[in-house]
Protein backbone atom coordinates (compact mmCIF):
# COMPACT_ATOMS: atom_id res chain seq x y z
CA UNK A 1 0.00 0.00 0.00
CA UNK A 2 1.22 3.47 -0.76
CA UNK A 3 2.78 5.30 2.15
CA UNK A 4 2.00 8.98 2.65
CA UNK A 5 4.90 11.19 3.55
CA UNK A 6 5.96 14.81 3.46
CA UNK A 7 7.11 15.87 0.04
CA UNK A 8 10.20 17.51 1.47
CA UNK A 9 11.50 14.15 2.59
CA UNK A 10 12.25 13.40 -1.04
CA UNK A 11 13.83 16.75 -1.80
CA UNK A 12 10.73 18.38 -3.33
CA UNK A 13 9.80 21.75 -1.86
CA UNK A 14 6.24 22.90 -1.22
CA UNK A 15 7.08 25.97 -3.31
CA UNK A 16 7.20 23.76 -6.41
CA UNK A 17 3.74 22.54 -5.64
CA UNK A 18 2.62 26.11 -5.18
CA UNK A 19 2.73 26.70 -8.93
CA UNK A 20 -0.15 24.26 -9.23
CA UNK A 21 -3.57 25.02 -7.82
CA UNK A 22 -4.46 22.29 -5.34
CA UNK A 23 -3.65 20.54 -2.06
CA UNK A 24 -0.25 20.72 -0.38
CA UNK A 25 -0.35 17.06 0.67
CA UNK A 26 1.60 14.89 -1.75
CA UNK A 27 1.79 11.12 -1.96
CA UNK A 28 5.03 9.44 -2.99
CA UNK A 29 5.67 5.77 -3.65
CA UNK A 30 8.93 5.06 -1.77
CA UNK A 31 9.37 1.71 -3.50
CA UNK A 32 9.71 3.46 -6.85
CA UNK A 33 12.56 5.70 -5.67
CA UNK A 34 15.74 3.72 -6.42
CA UNK A 35 19.19 4.53 -5.07
CA UNK A 36 20.65 7.32 -7.17
CA UNK A 37 17.25 8.94 -7.83
CA UNK A 38 17.05 8.02 -11.54
CA UNK A 39 13.24 7.96 -11.44
CA UNK A 40 11.79 11.49 -11.27
CA UNK A 41 9.10 12.78 -8.97
CA UNK A 42 6.11 13.83 -11.08
CA UNK A 43 3.48 16.30 -9.89
CA UNK A 44 0.04 15.92 -11.45
CA UNK A 45 -2.49 18.69 -10.91
CA UNK A 46 -6.18 18.97 -11.69
CA UNK A 47 -8.46 20.01 -8.84
CA UNK A 48 -5.73 18.89 -6.40
CA UNK A 49 -2.04 18.05 -6.73
CA UNK A 50 -0.14 14.84 -6.07
CA UNK A 51 3.49 13.84 -6.47
CA UNK A 52 4.58 10.32 -7.35
CA UNK A 53 7.88 8.78 -8.39
CA UNK A 54 7.40 7.10 -11.76
CA UNK A 55 9.55 6.45 -14.84
CA UNK A 56 8.94 9.05 -17.53
CA UNK A 57 10.16 9.79 -21.02
CA UNK A 58 10.31 13.54 -21.66
CA UNK A 59 11.47 15.73 -24.49
CA UNK A 60 12.50 19.37 -24.62
CA UNK A 61 12.45 21.27 -27.92
CA UNK A 62 13.68 24.77 -28.69
CA UNK A 63 10.40 26.72 -28.88
CA UNK A 64 9.30 27.61 -32.39
CA UNK A 65 6.30 27.11 -34.66
CA UNK A 66 6.81 23.33 -34.61
CA UNK A 67 5.17 20.89 -32.23
CA UNK A 68 6.37 21.06 -28.63
CA UNK A 69 8.22 18.23 -26.93
CA UNK A 70 6.23 15.38 -25.40
CA UNK A 71 6.35 13.43 -22.15
CA UNK A 72 5.01 9.90 -21.71
CA UNK A 73 4.23 8.47 -18.28
CA UNK A 74 2.62 5.13 -17.42
CA UNK A 75 0.50 5.44 -14.25
CA UNK A 76 -0.58 2.09 -12.71
CA UNK A 77 -4.13 1.99 -11.42
CA UNK A 78 -2.72 1.33 -7.94
CA UNK A 79 -0.83 4.63 -7.95
CA UNK A 80 -2.19 7.49 -5.82
CA UNK A 81 -2.06 9.64 -8.96
CA UNK A 82 -4.63 7.44 -10.74
CA UNK A 83 -7.59 9.63 -9.82
CA UNK A 84 -9.58 12.41 -11.49
CA UNK A 85 -8.58 14.82 -8.72
CA UNK A 86 -5.05 14.75 -10.12
CA UNK A 87 -5.44 13.71 -13.77
CA UNK A 88 -8.52 14.94 -15.63
CA UNK A 89 -10.02 11.94 -17.41
CA UNK A 90 -10.67 14.20 -20.41
CA UNK A 91 -7.06 15.49 -20.41
CA UNK A 92 -5.88 19.16 -20.29
CA UNK A 93 -4.62 18.96 -16.68
CA UNK A 94 -1.07 19.95 -15.71
CA UNK A 95 2.06 17.89 -15.13
CA UNK A 96 5.49 18.84 -13.79
CA UNK A 97 8.43 16.41 -13.94
CA UNK A 98 11.12 17.40 -11.48
CA UNK A 99 14.84 17.62 -12.13
CA UNK A 100 16.97 14.47 -12.39
CA UNK A 101 20.77 14.77 -12.48
CA UNK A 102 20.67 18.42 -13.53
CA UNK A 103 18.36 17.83 -16.51
CA UNK A 104 15.99 20.61 -15.45
CA UNK A 105 12.25 20.49 -14.89
CA UNK A 106 9.71 19.59 -17.55
CA UNK A 107 6.34 21.39 -17.53
CA UNK A 108 3.32 20.74 -19.69
CA UNK A 109 -0.31 19.91 -20.27
CA UNK A 110 -1.84 16.44 -20.52
CA UNK A 111 -3.15 15.96 -24.06
CA UNK A 112 -3.97 12.26 -24.27
CA UNK A 113 -4.88 9.41 -21.94
CA UNK A 114 -4.84 5.77 -23.02
CA UNK A 115 -6.58 3.49 -20.53
CA UNK A 116 -5.20 -0.05 -20.58
CA UNK A 117 -5.67 -3.20 -18.53
CA UNK A 118 -3.20 -2.33 -15.77
CA UNK A 119 -2.87 1.43 -15.98
CA UNK A 120 -3.13 4.60 -18.02
CA UNK A 121 -0.52 6.02 -20.39
CA UNK A 122 -0.39 9.78 -19.97
CA UNK A 123 0.89 11.90 -22.88
CA UNK A 124 1.65 15.57 -22.25
CA UNK A 125 3.20 18.39 -24.28
CA UNK A 126 5.47 21.23 -23.20
CA UNK A 127 3.60 24.25 -21.89
CA UNK A 128 5.08 26.58 -24.54
CA UNK A 129 2.95 24.76 -27.12
CA UNK A 130 0.02 26.91 -26.05
CA UNK A 131 1.36 29.70 -28.30
CA UNK A 132 0.24 27.59 -31.25
CA UNK A 133 -3.28 27.39 -29.79
CA UNK A 134 -3.87 31.10 -29.21
CA UNK A 135 -4.34 33.83 -31.82
CA UNK A 136 -3.50 37.52 -31.86
CA UNK A 137 -6.03 40.18 -32.81
CA UNK A 138 -7.26 40.69 -36.36
CA UNK A 139 -5.90 43.82 -38.08
CA UNK A 140 -4.22 45.27 -34.99
CA UNK A 141 -1.47 47.73 -35.96
CA UNK A 142 1.48 48.40 -33.65
CA UNK A 143 3.54 51.50 -34.40
CA UNK A 144 7.16 52.37 -33.62
CA UNK A 145 7.77 49.16 -31.67
CA UNK A 146 10.76 46.90 -31.13
CA UNK A 147 10.60 43.14 -31.57
CA UNK A 148 10.56 42.80 -27.78
CA UNK A 149 7.48 44.99 -27.50
CA UNK A 150 5.75 43.02 -30.26
CA UNK A 151 6.62 39.80 -28.42
CA UNK A 152 5.13 41.08 -25.15
CA UNK A 153 1.93 42.14 -26.90
CA UNK A 154 1.60 38.73 -28.58
CA UNK A 155 2.18 36.84 -25.31
CA UNK A 156 -0.63 38.86 -23.71
CA UNK A 157 -3.04 36.74 -25.78
CA UNK A 158 -1.91 33.62 -23.87
CA UNK A 159 -2.03 32.62 -20.17
CA UNK A 160 1.79 32.75 -20.05
CA UNK A 161 3.52 35.36 -17.93
CA UNK A 162 6.15 37.76 -19.27
CA UNK A 163 9.73 36.97 -18.32
CA UNK A 164 12.92 38.61 -19.56
CA UNK A 165 12.41 40.48 -22.84
CA UNK A 166 15.20 41.99 -24.93
CA UNK A 167 14.13 45.02 -27.00
CA UNK A 168 15.92 43.69 -30.11
CA UNK A 169 16.08 46.85 -32.24
CA UNK A 170 15.67 48.36 -34.75
CA UNK A 171 12.20 49.70 -34.04
CA UNK A 172 9.61 48.93 -36.69
CA UNK A 173 7.44 51.74 -37.98
CA UNK A 174 4.46 49.38 -38.21
CA UNK A 175 3.72 45.77 -37.38
CA UNK A 176 0.28 44.34 -38.13
CA UNK A 177 -1.41 41.38 -36.44
CA UNK A 178 -3.63 39.49 -38.91
CA UNK A 179 -5.25 37.03 -36.51
CA UNK A 180 -2.44 34.48 -36.89
CA UNK A 181 -1.27 32.28 -34.03
CA UNK A 182 0.96 33.75 -31.36
CA UNK A 183 3.52 31.13 -32.37
CA UNK A 184 3.59 32.48 -35.93
CA UNK A 185 4.30 35.99 -34.68
CA UNK A 186 7.10 34.72 -32.43
CA UNK A 187 8.64 32.69 -35.27
CA UNK A 188 8.71 35.83 -37.42
CA UNK A 189 10.36 37.85 -34.64
CA UNK A 190 12.96 35.11 -34.09
CA UNK A 191 13.81 35.07 -37.81
CA UNK A 192 14.07 38.86 -37.93
CA UNK A 193 16.31 39.30 -34.90
CA UNK A 194 18.18 36.04 -34.23
CA UNK A 195 16.80 36.07 -30.68
CA UNK A 196 15.21 33.04 -28.99
CA UNK A 197 11.84 32.38 -27.39
CA UNK A 198 11.94 30.27 -24.24
CA UNK A 199 9.86 29.52 -21.14
CA UNK A 200 11.15 28.87 -17.64
CA UNK A 201 9.78 26.51 -15.00
CA UNK A 202 7.25 29.13 -13.85
CA UNK A 203 5.68 29.53 -17.31
CA UNK A 204 7.34 32.90 -17.86
CA UNK A 205 7.89 33.58 -21.57
CA UNK A 206 11.17 35.28 -22.44
CA UNK A 207 12.64 36.74 -25.62
CA UNK A 208 16.40 36.97 -25.96
CA UNK A 209 19.50 34.76 -26.22
CA UNK A 210 18.91 31.26 -24.81
CA UNK A 211 21.51 28.81 -23.64
CA UNK A 212 25.19 29.24 -22.92
CA UNK A 213 28.56 27.88 -23.98
CA UNK A 214 29.11 24.33 -22.72
CA UNK A 215 32.70 23.49 -21.79
CA UNK A 216 32.76 19.71 -22.25
CA UNK A 217 33.78 18.52 -25.73
CA UNK A 218 31.57 15.75 -27.09
CA UNK A 219 33.53 12.89 -28.63
CA UNK A 220 31.82 10.57 -31.12
CA UNK A 221 32.18 7.02 -29.84
CA UNK A 222 33.06 8.34 -26.36
CA UNK A 223 30.62 10.49 -24.42
CA UNK A 224 28.52 10.80 -27.61
CA UNK A 225 27.18 7.38 -28.55
CA UNK A 226 24.81 6.19 -31.32
CA UNK A 227 25.78 9.29 -33.24
CA UNK A 228 24.89 10.39 -36.76
CA UNK A 229 26.04 13.40 -38.77
CA UNK A 230 23.90 14.60 -41.66
CA UNK A 231 23.84 17.26 -44.36
CA UNK A 232 20.40 18.10 -45.73
CA UNK A 233 20.01 20.28 -48.84
CA UNK A 234 16.23 20.70 -48.52
CA UNK A 235 16.43 24.19 -46.93
CA UNK A 236 19.08 25.36 -49.42
CA UNK A 237 18.11 27.70 -52.26
CA UNK A 238 19.72 29.21 -55.33
CA UNK A 239 17.56 32.33 -55.17
CA UNK A 240 14.99 34.07 -52.97
CA UNK A 241 12.34 36.35 -54.47
CA UNK A 242 10.11 38.66 -52.46
CA UNK A 243 7.20 40.05 -54.44
CA UNK A 244 4.12 42.14 -53.88
CA UNK A 245 1.47 43.34 -56.31
CA UNK A 246 3.73 46.12 -57.54
CA UNK A 247 7.32 45.11 -56.66
CA UNK A 248 9.53 42.07 -57.18
CA UNK A 249 13.03 41.73 -55.75
CA UNK A 250 15.33 38.70 -56.05
CA UNK A 251 18.55 37.80 -54.26
CA UNK A 252 20.90 35.06 -55.51
CA UNK A 253 23.96 33.85 -53.64
CA UNK A 254 24.01 30.06 -53.80
CA UNK A 255 27.29 28.35 -53.01
CA UNK A 256 26.35 25.36 -55.16
CA UNK A 257 25.55 25.14 -58.88
CA UNK A 258 23.22 22.16 -58.41
CA UNK A 259 19.95 22.51 -60.35
CA UNK A 260 18.22 20.74 -57.44
CA UNK A 261 18.39 23.80 -55.20
CA UNK A 262 15.11 25.50 -54.41
CA UNK A 263 14.02 28.82 -55.89
CA UNK A 264 12.08 30.40 -53.06
CA UNK A 265 9.22 32.82 -53.73
CA UNK A 266 7.72 34.73 -50.81
CA UNK A 267 4.48 36.66 -51.31
CA UNK A 268 4.56 39.98 -49.43
CA UNK A 269 1.39 41.91 -48.70
CA UNK A 270 3.26 45.23 -48.72
CA UNK A 271 6.72 46.78 -48.73
CA UNK A 272 8.88 49.13 -50.74
CA UNK A 273 11.43 47.88 -53.26
CA UNK A 274 14.24 48.54 -50.75
CA UNK A 275 12.44 46.65 -47.99
CA UNK A 276 11.71 43.67 -50.21
CA UNK A 277 15.30 43.62 -51.45
CA UNK A 278 16.60 43.66 -47.87
CA UNK A 279 14.25 40.85 -46.89
CA UNK A 280 15.25 38.74 -49.90
CA UNK A 281 18.95 39.26 -49.19
CA UNK A 282 18.54 38.35 -45.52
CA UNK A 283 16.67 35.15 -46.31
CA UNK A 284 19.15 34.25 -49.03
CA UNK A 285 21.94 34.60 -46.50
CA UNK A 286 20.53 31.76 -44.43
CA UNK A 287 19.38 29.74 -47.44
CA UNK A 288 22.91 29.56 -48.86
CA UNK A 289 23.83 26.60 -46.74
CA UNK A 290 22.52 23.07 -46.24
CA UNK A 291 21.41 21.99 -42.79
CA UNK A 292 24.24 20.31 -40.92
CA UNK A 293 22.90 18.26 -38.02
CA UNK A 294 24.34 15.97 -35.39
CA UNK A 295 22.43 13.52 -33.23
CA UNK A 296 23.42 11.08 -30.52
CA UNK A 297 23.08 10.07 -26.89
CA UNK A 298 25.04 11.25 -23.86
CA UNK A 299 25.37 9.78 -20.33
CA UNK A 300 23.59 11.12 -17.24
CA UNK A 301 26.70 13.12 -16.32
CA UNK A 302 25.81 15.40 -19.26
CA UNK A 303 22.10 15.77 -18.50
CA UNK A 304 22.73 19.44 -17.71
CA UNK A 305 23.28 20.10 -21.43
CA UNK A 306 20.30 22.40 -21.98
CA UNK A 307 18.22 23.60 -24.92
CA UNK A 308 20.03 26.44 -26.68
CA UNK A 309 23.48 25.56 -25.32
CA UNK A 310 26.40 25.54 -27.75
CA UNK A 311 28.97 22.78 -27.54
CA UNK A 312 31.99 21.56 -29.49
CA UNK A 313 31.74 18.04 -30.89
CA UNK A 314 34.35 15.86 -32.58
CA UNK A 315 33.39 13.28 -35.19
CA UNK A 316 35.72 11.04 -37.22
CA UNK A 317 33.53 11.57 -40.30
CA UNK A 318 31.35 14.44 -41.50
CA UNK A 319 31.75 16.37 -44.72
CA UNK A 320 34.19 13.66 -45.90
CA UNK A 321 36.46 14.54 -43.04
CA UNK A 322 36.49 14.51 -39.28
CA UNK A 323 37.14 17.35 -36.90
CA UNK A 324 35.70 19.55 -34.18
CA UNK A 325 32.71 21.72 -35.03
CA UNK A 326 30.45 23.94 -32.95
CA UNK A 327 26.82 22.87 -32.56
CA UNK A 328 23.71 24.07 -30.77
CA UNK A 329 21.20 21.93 -28.89
CA UNK A 330 17.71 22.13 -30.44
CA UNK A 331 16.04 19.13 -28.82
CA UNK A 332 16.74 16.50 -26.19
CA UNK A 333 14.91 13.55 -24.72
CA UNK A 334 15.48 11.48 -21.57
CA UNK A 335 14.17 7.93 -21.67
CA UNK A 336 12.13 6.12 -19.04
CA UNK A 337 15.19 4.66 -17.29
CA UNK A 338 16.96 8.06 -17.20
CA UNK A 339 20.20 6.38 -18.23
CA UNK A 340 20.86 8.27 -21.49
CA UNK A 341 19.79 11.57 -23.00
CA UNK A 342 19.25 11.71 -26.76
CA UNK A 343 20.18 15.07 -28.26
CA UNK A 344 19.72 16.83 -31.61
CA UNK A 345 22.17 19.56 -32.61
CA UNK A 346 22.50 21.91 -35.57
CA UNK A 347 25.75 23.48 -36.66
CA UNK A 348 26.41 27.07 -35.60
CA UNK A 349 27.13 29.43 -38.47
CA UNK A 350 28.02 33.12 -38.45
CA UNK A 351 24.89 34.30 -40.24
CA UNK A 352 23.25 37.71 -40.04
CA UNK A 353 19.66 37.68 -38.72
CA UNK A 354 16.89 38.29 -41.20
CA UNK A 355 16.29 41.94 -40.35
CA UNK A 356 14.00 43.66 -42.81
CA UNK A 357 14.65 47.32 -42.15
CA UNK A 358 12.29 49.78 -40.56
CA UNK A 359 8.96 48.28 -41.58
CA UNK A 360 7.35 44.92 -41.10
CA UNK A 361 6.59 42.94 -44.26
CA UNK A 362 3.60 40.60 -43.81
CA UNK A 363 4.27 37.52 -45.91
CA UNK A 364 2.62 34.29 -46.96
CA UNK A 365 5.01 31.35 -46.54
CA UNK A 366 4.84 27.76 -47.57
CA UNK A 367 3.30 25.67 -44.78
CA UNK A 368 5.71 24.19 -42.27
CA UNK A 369 5.54 20.41 -41.94
CA UNK A 370 5.15 19.18 -38.39
CA UNK A 371 6.99 16.07 -37.45
CA UNK A 372 6.11 13.24 -35.10
CA UNK A 373 9.20 12.48 -33.11
CA UNK A 374 10.68 9.25 -31.84
CA UNK A 375 14.23 10.33 -31.10
CA UNK A 376 15.21 7.23 -29.21
CA UNK A 377 14.19 4.97 -32.08
CA UNK A 378 15.87 7.19 -34.64
CA UNK A 379 19.14 7.42 -32.76
CA UNK A 380 19.31 3.72 -32.00
CA UNK A 381 18.77 2.93 -35.66
CA UNK A 382 21.38 5.57 -36.58
CA UNK A 383 18.97 7.28 -38.90
CA UNK A 384 18.05 10.91 -39.39
CA UNK A 385 14.48 11.90 -40.10
CA UNK A 386 14.25 14.11 -43.16
CA UNK A 387 11.18 16.15 -43.98
CA UNK A 388 10.34 18.98 -46.36
CA UNK A 389 9.11 22.33 -45.22
CA UNK A 390 11.86 23.18 -42.74
CA UNK A 391 11.93 26.72 -41.48
CA UNK A 392 14.81 28.91 -40.41
CA UNK A 393 14.54 29.95 -36.77
CA UNK A 394 17.58 32.03 -35.85
CA UNK A 395 21.15 32.81 -36.78
CA UNK A 396 22.43 30.54 -34.05
CA UNK A 397 20.17 27.56 -34.59
CA UNK A 398 20.32 27.12 -38.36
CA UNK A 399 17.42 25.24 -39.93
CA UNK A 400 15.03 23.25 -37.81
CA UNK A 401 11.73 21.72 -38.84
Amino acid sequence: MAQKTRLGAHGVSSALLGSFAGKTEVTVLPASLPAGGGVPVIIFSNTSSVGVALPASREWILPSDVEPGEATIFVPYGSPAAAEAYIDDEAASRVKILDVAGSGEWNGYVTNLTFEADGVTVTAVESWGIVNRRHVALNQTLRNVTAGEIFSEAISYTPLKIGTVVAAPPALETYVFHGETVGSVIADLVARTGMDFYINADDCASFGPAGSAYDTILMAGGNLQEWSYSANSSPQASSVTYLSDMVEETASAALSSSPWLDRVVVKAESGTAAELAAAAAAEMEVRKYPEIALAGSVPSSLFDLQIGDTVSAWTPQGGWGGGIRRFRVVSRIIDEASERMYVEFVIVRSVAPAATGSAAIPVTRRPTSHRRRSLKKRFRELTWYQQKGRRYLSAATGWFD
